[in-house]
């Protein structure tokens, strides 16, 4: 976006940059609902065990988010990201050639998971440097690459997949992503001060201070932290489900599966926005605010999926859901920001995203399990829908950034409750 001078703060490139990435990265694995059916018949494979496949993958890629923040703080973003990129290259290269489920554990969940560990908190962390006053848009435009990847990848896939074996998208994908990622990384710059700009673009002279922030070892002796951790692990139990289970659950009501994939293209649409639209509202009603809204609506949504069986109402949902999904994956780092500072933002957001592990490890597999048993959906999606509720309550128990910010911490600032 052009400043008063006509030219484009720096800042932009670096939020292309990690949208690109997250795009490449997500789209691989948001497909996994079109890739559901095929695998499952190639190893005859039951719903839990191939869900499990999502969660261990999702769930080991924020697991190390931490030791990725860590190594951000101190050596910046661009190398990890590129080093992330090849990784998910190697690893879908290897996942290709596997003859038993467990192969696809090994190598597809280790690289794809190893791969978005090193892209998520770099990229995320980097553009909290840049940004203070618009942080909740600079954030979800660039995590909004995992919605666009979301949007695109799974009909995209889905297509493809009525032409070529998931065995050779495999390797198409592997080349495609590591190129493509390799070239974002590029834009990824840690320190606004290296140029002499400051957060925003905005004026001044000489060589700005950088932002403060609290250690993590100060962090995670406050109550706001293990409240913001809180609500965030338990919305997490529920977040995931439908990025596994909304594919083969339309398909049970006899949806044909390039429709069925769209309904999750659907929920990257309503994702995007949320990222977007909320995320820039959010700077102005309050982040805090907003985040516990969006908990709420994935709750309101998340019910609606419950007496959902045809096109219309599932595509309801998947926006709606998405709409929510969306701000809160905006939402949860700019507000970390916002309450310890930028300056110590790679570890703090790692460690945070470890909150997401229990979400994808366990609610996509327990969901496939349910299902195993009762052959029904409706036992996940309640639970679903009640631990979203429960996320919610603990996210309006949230206090207002100013009353934990600790002096040298730039200041963000939230509108009067």
């Amino acid at each position: 976006m052009p400043n008063r001078s006509g030219h484009i703060f720096y800042g932009w490139y670096v939020v292309t940059g990690a949208f690109a990435a997250w795009a490449l990265a997500f789209g691989v694995l948001y497909a996994f609902g079109a890739f559901f059916t095929p695998l499952s018949k190639t190893f005859d494979a039951n719903r839990a065990s191939v869900a499990g496949l999502f969660g261990v993958t999702l769930g080991l890629a924020n697991a190390l988010g931490w030791a990725s923040g860590w190594a951000a703080d101190r050596f910046g973003a661009r190398r990890l990201v590129l080093v992330g990129g090849v990784v998910i290259g190697v690893g879908l290269l290897l996942a290709s050639r596997a003859t038993s489920l467990w192969h696809l554990y090994v190598t597809y969940s280790l690289g794809v998971g190893l791969g978005l560990a090193c892209i998520t908190v770099p990229t995320t962390e980097t553009v909290q440097h840049w940004f203070v006053r618009r942080r909740g848009l600079a954030t979800g435009i660039a995590v909004g690459g995992g919605a666009a990847g979301n949007l695109a990848a799974p009909p995209l896939f889905a297509a493809l997949l009525r032409v070529w074996s998931w065995q050779t998208l495999f390797v198409a994908t592997a080349v495609v992503v590591a190129a493509g990622i390799a070239l974002a990384s590029c834009l990824l710059d840690r320190a606004p001060e290296r140029r002499g700009l400051r957060p925003d673009g905005d004026s001044g002279s000489g060589t700005p201070e950088p932002a403060g922030g609290m250690a993590i070892g100060a962090v995670i002796r406050t109550p706001t932290f293990w409240a913001l951790y809180a609500a965030v692990c338990v919305g997490s139990l529920g977040a995931f489900v439908p990025f596994v289970h909304l594919v083969p659950d339309a398909e049970s009501h006899g949806i044909h599966p390039v429709t069925a994939a769209l309904l999750m293209g659907m929920i990257g649409a309503g994702s995007l926005a949320g990222r977007l639209l909320i995320g820039a509202a959010a700077d102005r009603v309050g982040r805090r605010r907003a985040f516990g809204v969006s908990l709420l609506g994935m709750a309101s949504f998340l019910a609606w999926w419950l007496i959902s069986e045809q096109v219309w109402s599932l595509g309801v949902f998947a926006l709606g859901f998405g709409l929510g999904y969306g701000s809160f994956l905006a939402l949860s780092p700019a507000l970390a920001a916002d309450y310890f500072g930028a300056h110590h933002a790679g570890v703090i957001i790692g460690v945070l995203y470890t909150a997401l592990v229990p979400g994808c490890v366990l609610g996509p597999t327990l969901a496939g399990w349910a299902y195993d048993l009762s052959d029904s959906y409706m036992l996940p999606i309640a639970a679903s829908t009640t631990t979203m509720l429960v996320a919610a309550a603990i996210a309006w128990t949230l206090p207002r950034p100013s009353t934990v910010r600790t002096p040298g911490i730039t200041a963000a600032t939230e509108p009067a409750a």
